[in-house]
C-alpha cells in the first residue's frame, strides 16, 4: 500500500493538524555568526539524494563526539514505499563511506510506509531511530524503533533483528512516534500520540536496553494521556535529572472557539502524571485570540531543557487567520509560564512583517543561555528561517540580522525540520528541499557559523546626541568602532562591517570607505567606516542598530548604538 505523506508543510494553512550538492543563498549581509560555513558542503549546504528516490527528506539531526552528522527521515522505495532514511555526514559535509552503503541506510518494517521523526546516539556510539510504521493489517501506525551499529547495520540485539513495533489502540487505533530521549540506564523513551474513534492523546512507551516494553512504566510499558477530547499529540520528550519526564506538544478542542494549544505533561519515572507540575501533571497555554477558528490556532513542535529546571517550547502561533509566527513559551519547573522571558512568558516573531507563514521546528541551547530556534518563513517560496535569542526571550541583535537568518537552497522550497550544535557551536539545521513544482524531495542540510562574539562600544554619527537616520535620504552613515584597554579597533577588517545589514560603502578605487582617527579623545586610535543608508535594515519603529565584524585574525565582533529613524 502506497500512503501519502503529508508533512506540515503540506498542510501549511494548519500545518500542526498533519503532523550530494546544493548552492545556498543566505541572508545578505552576514558576518560572523549566523552566516554559512564555507568549510561545509557547497558554501555550507548539503544537498542528498537517496539513491535516487523521488521523496527523501530529513526530520531529526545530530551531532556525534567525532564531529559526525547523522540524519534521520524517510526515503521513498518502488518497492516499499516509505523506509527509514538514516544518513551520516563527514565533518565537512561529504557522505561517510564507512557507514552503511556510500553513507546511507534504508530501513524497511513491514513492506510499506515508514518514516523515521527522531534519532539519538547512545553513549556507545550505537545509534536509535525513532517514527512510526504502517502495520500490514490495516491504513494505521505503530511506534516503530530501529537500533544501529556504528557502521549503519541493525543491532541484532535490539528487538527482532533490530526493529521493534509497538500498537496502543488496537485494531481501528492508529500512533506515531514523533520524539526520542535516552535514560542514562540505557532505556529508551519514545513520544508521541495514539488516536482511535477520533480522539487522540499523548503516547509514551518506554523500552528496556534490548528493546521489549518496561513494564514498570505506565501499563505494561505504555503511557497515554488526554486533554482535550480532541486531537492531542506530543511531539518532543524531555528527561530531567530527577528521573522526571516532559512531554510537550498540541492539544486541540475540535477546532472551537479555543483553537489548538501548547500542551506540556510531566511524569513521574514510574509513567504517572506528576501532580507537582501544572494541574494535576498537565499544562495548557493559548498564545493568540480573537479573529475566528483559525487565529486560535498555537502548535508545539519542539523542546529544550535548561540546566536550572525551566522548559522551553517552540513552535507556531496564528495570527490573521493562516498566518504563522514563531512563538516560544518558557515555563518554570512548576508548569507556571517563567513571567521573566520575553512577555510574560510567551516571544512571538514574524520573519515578514506578518505577511508570512513562520513556524520554529526545532530548538536548541547554547551554553551561555542563547536560545537557537530552526524552521520555516514562507512568502512566494519557503526558506530555512533560523533565530537566535537571549536566555531573556530577546531576539539576539548580534545574530544574523537583527536575530534572524533566511536560508534558500537551489531556489526552490525549503524545509527545516531540526536543528543541532556541534560542540565547537556551529549550527547544523536539517531538512528538505524541494523544485518550485515539488515533484521530488532530496535531504537538505546547512551548517552556520556561530564563533563566540566579542563586544565592542560604536559611536553611530560620532558628535550627535540622537543619531538621526533618514532611511530615504541616499548617502552613507558613518559609524566609528571604539578601541579600549582590552580590543584594538584598528584589527577590524573594514570590508567585514555590517551595521544592521548593510555593508561600508566602496570609494572610487573599490577600497573600503573607512579611517582611523581619534573620535572620542581618549588617545586610542578608533575605525571609522561609512556604510550605506539605502541598505540599512532598519524600520521607524527600531531604536537601536547593530554592528557585527570580523577582525583580520577572524574574531567575531558586535556593538549597538541607539537611533532615530525618520523618513
Amino acid at each position: 500500500m502506497h500512503m501519502k505523506l503529508f508533512t506540515p508543510l503540506r498542510r501549511a494553512a494548519i500545518w500542526f493538524v498533519a503532523l550530494s550538492l546544493g548552492l545556498g543563498f543566505t541572508s545578505p549581509g552576514i558576518a560572523g555568526p549566523g552566516a554559512l560555513d564555507p568549510s561545509f558542503g557547497s558554501g555550507g549546504i548539503v544537498v542528498t539524494d537517496f539513491n535516487g528516490s523521488i521523496d527523501d527528506a530529513a526530520f531529526a539531526v545530530a551531532v556525534q563526539p567525532d564531529g559526525k552528522i547523522l540524519a534521520a527521515g524517510y526515503v521513498f522505495s518502488s518497492a516499499s514505499n516509505y523506509d527509514f532514511a538514516l544518513v551520516r555526514y563527514l565533518p565537512d559535509g561529504s557522505l561517510d563511506p564507512s557507514f552503511g552503503t556510500n553513507g546511507k541506510v534504508a530501513t524497511d518494517f513491514h513492506g510499506s510506509t515508514d518514516v523515521a521523526r527522531a534519532v539519538a546516539l547512545q553513549p556507545d556510539g550505537r545509534i536509535v531511530v525513532a517514527g512510526y510504521a504502517l502495520r500490514l493489517d490495516g491504513p494505521a501506525f505503530d511506534f516503530a524503533l530501529a537500533r544501529y551499529n556504528a557502521d549503519g547495520s541493525l543491532d541484532a540485539s535490539f528487538g527482532v533483528g533490530g526493529k521493534v513495533a509497538t500498537d496502543f489502540a488496537g485494531a481501528g487505533g492508529s500512533e506515531q512516534a514523533h520524539a526520542l530521549a535516552l535514560q542514562p540506564d540505557g532505556k529508551i523513551v519514545a513520544a508521541g500520540w495514539t488516536s482511535s474513534a477520533g480522539v487522540s492523546g499523548f503516547a509514551l512507551a518506554r523500552y528496556n536496553a534490548d528493546g521489549s516494553l518496561d513494564t514498570g512504566f505506565g501499563a505494561a510499558g505504555k503511557v497515554t494521556t488526554r486533554f482535550s477530547g480532541g486531537f492531542d499529540r506530543a511531539t518532543a520528550v524531555l528527561l530531567q535529572a530527577d528521573g522526571k519526564i516532559v512531554a510537550t506538544g498540541t492539544v486541540s478542542n475540535s477546532f472551537t472557539t479555543t483553537g489548538e494549544d501548547f500542551a506540556l505533561a510531566r511524569y513521574n519515572a514510574d509513567g504517572s502524571l506528576d501532580a507537582t507540575f501544572g494541574t494535576d501533571g498537565r499544562v495548557v497555554t493559548d498564545f493568540s485570540a480573537g479573529g475566528g477558528i483559525f487565529a486560535n490556532n498555537d502548535g508545539a513542535t519542539s523542546a529544550a531543557l535548561q540546566s536550572d529546571g525551566k522548559i522551553i517550547v517552540a513552535g507556531a502561533s496564528t495570527h490573521e487567520l493562516t498566518f504563522l509566527d514563531f512563538a516560544m513559551a518558557r515555563y518554570n519547573p512548576d508548569g507556571s509560564l517563567d513571567a521573566s522571558f520575553a512577555n510574560g512568558g510567551r516571544a512571538e516573531l514574524s520573519f515578514f512583517n506578518n505577511a508570512d507563514v513562520d513556524f520554529i521546528s526545532g530548538v536548541a541551547l547554547q551554553p551561555d543561555g542563547k536560545i537557537v530556534v530552526a524552521g520555516v518563513t514562507t512568502t512566494a517560496t519557503r526558506d530555512f528561517a533560523l533565530a537566535r535569542y537571549d536566555a531573556d526571550g530577546r531576539l539576539d541583535l548580534t545574530f544574523g540580522v537583527n536575530g534572524k537568518v533566511v536560508t534558500d537552497v537551489d531556489n526552490a522550497h525549503n524545509n527545516a525540520f531540526a536543528v543541532a550544535l556541534q560542540p565547537d557551536g556551529r549550527i547544523v539545521i536539517a531538512g528538505q528541499v524541494q523544485p518550485l513544482d515539488r515533484s521530488s524531495s532530496n535531504f537538505a542540510l546547512a551548517r552556520y557559523l556561530n564563533p563566540e562574539v566579542i563586544t565592542v562600544a560604536i559611536d553611530i554619527k560620532p558628535g550627535t546626541a540622537q543619531n538621526t537616520i533618514n532611511l530615504g535620504s541616499g548617502g552613507n552613515v558613518p559609524v566609528a568602532i571604539l578601541s579600549s584597554d582590552r580590543f584594538d579597533a584598528t584589527a577590524v577588517d573594514p570590508r567585514s562591517v555590517r551595521l544592521a545589514g548593510a555593508g561600508v560603502a566602496l570609494k572610487g578605487d573599490g577600497a573600503p570607505a573607512a579611517f582611523t582617527d581619534d573620535v572620542n579623545g581618549d588617545g586610542r586610535l578608533d575605525l571609522v567606516v561609512h556604510v550605506e543608508t539605502e541598505a540599512l535594515q532598519l524600520s521607524a519603529s527600531d531604536t537601536q542598530a547593530v554592528l557585527t565584524a570580523d577582525t583580520f585574525d577572524a574574531r567575531a565582533i558586535a556593538g549597538a548604538d541607539s537611533v532615530r529613524i525618520v523618513r
